[in-house]
């Protein structure tokens, strides 16, 4: 939950989708990860494609966005999570926060029409103070669209056709949260993959509770069900995809108790684990160029950024001063941009995680909740309060431009080659791209 839920709203790394990734090269090495395919529809999970968080543009200059919004949309509820793109439509879900009530929306991406909007039972439920009861992105293929909800009692996951017609709902039970729902679904290996974190003071249910799982997308049946009985806080991290030694699919995800860890996407068998995470994984893992990076922290600090080598599971160097713990890092090209949750920006080599250049975003409040997303050789940074800095994806870290939302968010914009979405409390914004 992009994610500021703690410190600790882990709620906004509350993502969504992964769009099948481009075929695999027979000569695959290792662990290699998935970061060059490419991908019919960019922005179809938490993220966009394989959950990087960049969307490049044919001309790689720097680009701006419109100073006014060409149009916003007002949602049925409100929440966190963030929307997903497919063709031209963007689905988003949002909340009642008295009733619970779950809302499903469609919006149309030229002029923010709302298409339908579909609503479900929800129970209310506490949640951190900048949680809420619409944590989670939707995934999307050409054929659903699925989403899902919870609370201490129920586990919903669904899929709805483009056109708002159920396809199918499943209950998979109860959650054990300290800060509310935020888990998200994608889709990996031709199956859906919802990986249900949960907490571990519940001595009696949590530790046999906590699983990965993978359904068929068209019925909602259960494929394979994995334990992750180590796990001992809920965590929000949507999995990413990785090609194995065989070249076959792996998922990729963290939590606390297995570290940084692969799963076969075809069987769920565990592969591999590495340790290197003893605090609450509130963002997910990433890979990238040969490596997997993920974090840890808490509300109180203590926040540590692990990069892992695919190749042999062994850690290749940790950040630990001014590193992330809602909000996900962006690499463009060999650099990795590192959002603190303070508003503390930095620039580092991404295969030795040394610090080129650190500053802080802005000195005013610049609490960051949203994960970094790049468009082009820009970075988009916003503030939990709403307000937008389009900054140089380079060691300079320049500020290029400034834009306020108007309402407070923490949701990760949606990237698109007309225009970026951007979901605030109540409302879907769009501001075109000028090259």
């Amino acid at each position: 939950m992009n994610q500021h839920q703690s410190p600790a709203l882990f709620l906004v790394l509350a993502f969504a989708l992964l769009v099948p990734c481009a075929v695999f090269n027979a000569t695959l090495c290792i662990g290699q990860d998935l970061d060059k395919t490419e991908a019919s529809e960019p922005w179809a999970r938490f993220r966009g494609a394989n959950g990087l968080g960049t969307l490049d543009l044919a001309a790689n200059d720097a680009v701006r966005l419109a100073e006014k919004s060409n149009w916003q949309a007002k949602l049925a509820g409100a929440g966190n999570g963030s929307p997903v793109i497919y063709q031209q439509q963007i689905y988003v879900q949002s909340a009642d926060a008295k009733s619970g009530t779950q809302f499903l929306q469609c919006f149309n991406m030229g002029d923010g029409a709302e298409v339908w909007t579909r609503e479900f039972p929800g129970q209310p439920h506490q949640t951190h103070a900048w949680g809420s009861l619409a944590s989670s992105t939707p995934t999307l293929d050409s054929q659903h669209v699925y989403f899902c909800w919870g609370s201490p009692e129920h586990t919903y996951l669904a899929a709805m056709t483009h056109d708002g017609t159920l396809v199918w709902q499943r209950d998979l039970g109860p959650n054990r949260f300290e800060h509310g729902f935020g888990s998200s679904p994608t889709l990996i290996d031709g199956r859906l993959i919802f990986f249900h974190s949960q907490d571990a003071t519940d001595q009696e249910l949590a530790p046999k509770f906590s699983r990965m799982l993978a359904l068929d997308p068209a019925t909602g049946d259960s494929v394979w069900e994995t334990s992750l009985e180590k796990t001992t806080r809920v965590c929000y991290g949507v999995p990413v995809e990785i090609a194995l030694p065989s070249g076959k699919p792996g998922i990729l995800a963290a939590d606390t108790g297995h570290g940084i860890f692969c799963l076969d996407a075809q069987s769920g068998k565990l592969l591999w684990e590495q340790p290197v995470i003893k605090q609450r994984a509130v963002s997910g893992a990433l890979a990238i160029q040969g490596l997997a990076l993920a974090s840890s922290g808490s509300g109180g600090g203590g926040n540590q950024l692990v990069a892992v080598r695919l190749s042999d599971h062994e850690e290749v160097y940790r950040i630990s001063r001014n590193a992330n713990y809602v909000p996900m890092p962006v690499a463009v090209g060999s650099k990795l941009f590192v959002p603190n949750d303070q508003g503390i920006l930095s620039c580092c080599e991404l295969a030795t995680g040394e610090v080129l250049q650190q500053q802080r975003v802005d000195e005013q409040r610049f609490n960051i909740s949203s994960s970094l997303v790049a468009l082009g050789n820009v970075l988009l940074v916003l503030s939990d309060e709403g307000k937008l800095k389009v900054i140089s994806a380079d060691e300079d870290l320049k500020t290029l431009q400034m834009l306020d939302l108007g309402e407070p968010t923490r949701a990760t914009p949606a990237l698109h080659h007309q225009a970026v979405i951007f979901r605030t409390e109540t409302q879907l914004q769009s501001f075109e791209i000028k090259p």
